[in-house]
């Protein structure tokens, strides 16, 4: 298949400690990892490991850290070509977790909040699957209303950003649509339906994630 991921671009600082910082308190951290992250970078390292072709979509800063996370496409086999480059900071995450695995961060959105729908989007058409994870709305938007394209719809920890009619606008025009339990009482509070009636009146499948369940 010819697969598209389309959302967060995001470098992850990931530091083990024995315990989380306090107020004016430094600890020393006992491990440290840096990756490229973000639920949309995740699902395309996951297809071209499947042997997929996959191009990822998204916004990266011109700036070091942006260059990090083009080299990690790159090296595990994702195209590169519809990625954007602004005059932002490339999304970064950073957390902290003690010796419980209790996780505390802070996330600058940065360059992701700058992806705009461009001219060569409409090449998305060449494309067996579009998938939207962790895109803002007015990206996931333009897709379900311009392209007659098989997508599917992880809202992800995107969710805060969206307006309830944005994720039903979404929902109802993909062809798979991932929710935690929250974002589905959520979804039916505002349709007034009940997943299984949605998923049955459009035509669709929608999936809630259990988490670790």
């Amino acid at each position: 298949m010819r697969v598209l991921s389309v959302g967060n671009a995001n470098v992850d600082l990931i530091m083990r400690a024995r315990a989380i910082p306090e107020k004016d308190q430094i600890e020393d951290a006992l491990s440290i990892t840096l990756s490229s992250g973000g639920s949309a970078s995740n699902y395309s390292y996951a297809m071209a490991a499947l042997g997929e072709s996959v191009e990822f979509v998204g916004a990266v800063g011109k700036d070091l850290l942006g260059e990090y996370f083009l080299g990690e496409l790159r090296r595990l086999g994702v195209g590169t070509k519809y990625v954007q480059r602004t005059s932002d900071f490339t999304g970064l995450v950073t957390i902290w977790l003690d010796s419980s695995g209790e996780k505390s961060g802070l996330a600058w959105r940065g360059a992701n909040l700058s992806l705009m729908p461009e001219a060569s989007w409409k090449d998305f058409l060449e494309y067996d699957v579009v998938h939207i994870a962790g895109a803002s709305p007015h990206v996931a938007v333009w897709i379900v209303e311009n392209l007659k394209v098989f997508v599917t719809f992880d809202l992800g920890s995107a969710g805060a950003r969206y307006r309830d009619e944005e994720i039903a606008k979404v929902v109802v025009r993909s062809d798979v649509s991932f929710f935690s339990e929250a974002q589905l009482s959520r979804l039916q509070r505002f349709t007034g339906r009940s997943p299984e009636r949605l998923a049955s009146d459009e035509e669709s499948v929608i999936i809630k994630k259990m988490g670790e369940r």
